[in-house]
């Protein structure tokens, strides 16, 4: 067996290693070979994306010199977002934070202008 076939394991162990296939990459690269239903999901993928960098850039808000405004809209993301923390009260949300809950409040009510259907229980 060729050095080149080898590599080490998890463990540090030498064993036999077989390379990428590089047709198989060429041709998802290039679009070859492709299924119809495939596309409609690429689609998809596409409008999920744009939907995280829609969420992402009013997470960035007015930029990066802004880093107080950036972690209060990311925790507000957070909240909107993230089951393990939806169950907190905005007040309880800016007290483990350390955060004041009239800034947070302004960062909801911006992202009530934002993402209309973006709601979660303690929310109107």
């Amino acid at each position: 067996m060729d050095d080149a076939d080898q590599a080490f394991n998890d463990a540090g162990v030498i064993e036999p290693s077989v390379g990428p296939d590089w047709g198989a990459i060429e041709n998802g690269v290039t679009g070859t070979g492709v299924e119809p239903q495939e596309f409609e999901q690429m689609a998809g993928s596409v409008q999920t994306i744009r939907a995280i960098q829609s969420v992402l850039r009013f997470q960035m808000g007015s930029g990066i010199d802004d880093k107080a405004g950036i972690a209060n809209r990311a925790l507000i993301t957070w909240w909107l977002l993230l089951p393990e923390i939806e169950l907190m009260s905005l007040t309880d949300l800016a007290r483990v934070f350390g955060c004041t809950k009239q800034n947070l409040s302004k960062v909801v009510e911006a992202s009530k202008l934002r993402f209309p259907a973006l709601r979660n229980r303690h929310m109107r």
